[in-house]
């Protein structure tokens, strides 16, 4: 993202409250074309296309302003603009660094395989991966990685498609998770571009697909996808696919994908060890270019052990902390307890300093609203039910990070338009301190405090359970 002139030291501050509200991943993947400017008193962030603008609106617009008026005050206004020809001269803002390849398309990519941290539980997955570069094996092909969220199945398929692209830069290889191949599969069929897209597919040397699990249900790219592994395998091209779980235990996947799948290499990737956790925190601490001391690190284990990313947001808020010069470490000396106290001593905003557990999340939302499980797992439209389904859904979301593909399959929806739409009714009714009626003695409050206090309630119970 680049910012104009007047508004950099801003734009600086602005940048690090949409990583602490967007995330860096999709700072990173959604705002590397844009440009912050002050248009007639108004904040304008510009982006290249209509297709970026609909993108930011549809999933970041309300955190976006929120950070805007946090930074600038309530009465700030913040406008989404397309804007074709950006100037490429204005100062970058200040962001995370992108691995070094020898592409432009490899560019993009998050991960580098140099960073990515081999232990017993991902080694016979890293292996395999790597087989797949060697131009002159036989590497088995399909490979299928599967394990659970946040144990760096993304990392490794970014990783090994940035070294491919490095070793063989003439080859042709596509990184795409599975809603993007599926989108861009309805896209061809609805404007009659079917056979350019399988032209395009289905002469790749390597073919990488993420979140393979979003395929569930949908028979058409299923079917589409079996072929282009069959194209593939004749051709002599390598296909890598990762997962949440084993394609057998994935739900509504056609047996003849399956069994293409299954006709090449399945390798599990395990949480991590206890050494194995402490250089991976370590190596995110680097990555942050963050020094911890050896007890830190090994507090993190600890408490943390279970939760990758509730590691990466300790470890982002401790990087924040020292950027925003509020730290009582000293410059070039290692983090101690001190500063991790302050970053983890959180509870009077509601936030849990302990991993935090969908079921506790569903059982505190539910008495307090006096539903049952079953009815927020339910289709159920009464009113009460909706308000507890939505809550559980924005704070899972908010709480432990989960993906809206991961709360879709938490609560037993097909598709995750539900809890987006459920997430984004939450916030603004929050924002908008909207009245909420409480049965059964029907007392009333404003979503906000509602929200504040469950948040406070599942706090207490994460620090009661560590």
């Amino acid at each position: 993202m680049t910012v104009s002139t007047s508004l950099s030291d801003v734009g600086t501050r602005l940048l690090k409250r949409m990583v602490n509200a967007l995330g860096s991943r999709n700072v990173d993947l959604y705002f590397e074309s844009a440009r912050l400017e002050q248009r007639e008193g108004r904040l304008c962030l510009l982006v290249p296309n209509r297709f970026n603008k609909e993108w930011i609106e549809k999933r970041f617009a309300d955190r976006l302003r929120a950070a805007a008026r946090a930074e600038l005050g309530e009465s700030v206004e913040m406008d989404i603009l397309v804007e074709p020809i950006l100037n490429p001269q204005a100062p970058p803002m200040p962001a995370r660094p992108t691995p070094r390849t020898d592409t432009p398309k490899s560019r993009r990519l998050r991960y580098a395989l140099d960073d990515f941290v081999v232990g017993q539980s991902n080694r016979l997955a890293y292996g395999c991966a790597l087989e797949l570069m060697e131009p002159d094996g036989r590497p088995m092909t399909p490979l299928v990685i599967h394990g659970g969220c946040g144990l760096g199945k993304t990392h490794l398929l970014q990783g090994i498609c940035g070294r491919f692209a490095s070793h063989r830069p003439g080859a042709r290889w596509r990184y795409l998770t599975a809603e993007q191949f599926t989108n861009q599969f309805i896209h061809a069929v609805r404007h009659h571009r079917l056979p350019a897209f399988r032209l395009h597919m289905r002469e790749l040397d390597l073919l990488v697909i993420d979140d393979m699990q979003f395929f569930s249900g949908k028979t058409g790219t299923q079917t589409e996808l079996q072929h282009t592994i069959d194209t593939l395998a004749q051709r002599g091209g390598r296909l890598l696919v990762a997962g949440d779980g084993h394609p057998r235990m994935l739900d509504r996947m056609s047996e003849a994908l399956v069994s293409r799948l299954l006709s090449g290499m399945i390798a599990p990737i395990e949480p991590p060890d206890e050494p194995m956790l402490r250089q991976l925190i370590e190596a995110l601490a680097r990555r942050r270019e963050l020094k911890l001391r050896d007890t830190v690190t090994r507090c993190l284990a600890e408490q943390f052990g279970g939760s990758i990313r509730e590691l990466e947001g300790i470890l982002t808020r401790l990087k924040a902390m020292v950027l925003l010069d509020d730290s009582p470490t000293a410059p070039g000396q290692p983090i101690g307890h001190a500063l991790l106290d302050r970053v983890m001593d959180c509870s009077a905003a509601g936030v849990a300093t302990r991993p935090v557990r969908f079921d506790q999340i569903m059982r505190i939302v539910c008495g307090e609203l006096g539903v049952q499980r079953e009815q927020v797992l339910s289709r159920s439209k009464q009113r009460q039910v909706v308000l507890a389904r939505s809550l559980v859904i924005h704070l899972a979301r908010q709480m432990i990070g989960l993906s809206f593909p991961e709360l879709s399959r938490q609560i037993g929806r097909d598709s995750h338009s539900t809890v987006i739409t459920a997430d984004q009714r939450v916030r603004r009714q929050a924002r908008e301190q909207h009245p909420v009626r409480l049965l059964p003695d029907l007392t009333t409050t404003t979503m906000d405090r509602l929200v504040e206090r469950l948040r406070a309630e599942v706090a207490r119970s994460a620090q009661q359970a560590a």
